[in-house]
């Protein structure tokens, strides 16, 4: 009986691992140049929060498309979208715990400088 139990025991502890809630994905926003304030968001919301570039954007992992949105004095504000890509089969995402969607791992918004500023 307590070998059993000891089993059951070992056998519980290796399954949590597999069953265990997947990260959130991961968006890496960099612009050039760096220092930029960007919100991701979709479907009108804000979803993440970049405070200044470079930085990591945790994301909605049920988000298909977001759409990144940088600001920084002095430049005009940069717009990008990114979309989510199937991955693997169903069978990893139920089992493993992997996302069925990635995103790309990162995205560059480069900044023009705005026209409005004056002469400094």
């Amino acid at each position: 009986m307590r070998h059993e139990l000891i089993l059951l025991a070992a056998l519980s502890a290796a399954l949590t691992g597999c069953f265990s809630a997947p990260r959130p994905p991961e968006l890496f926003v960099s612009t050039v140049p760096s220092g930029a304030s960007c919100t991701v968001g979709g479907a009108g919301q804000p979803v993440a929060v970049v405070e200044e570039t470079p930085g990591i954007a945790l994301l909605d992992p049920a988000q298909r498309e977001l759409e990144v949105r940088c600001r920084r004095h002095a430049f005009n504000e940069a717009v990008a979208t990114v979309a989510a890509f199937p991955v693997g089969d169903r069978l990893d995402y139920i089992v493993a715990g992997r996302p069925h969607y990635e995103f790309p791992g990162t995205v560059t918004l480069v900044m023009t400088p705005s026209s409005a500023v004056g002469p400094r």
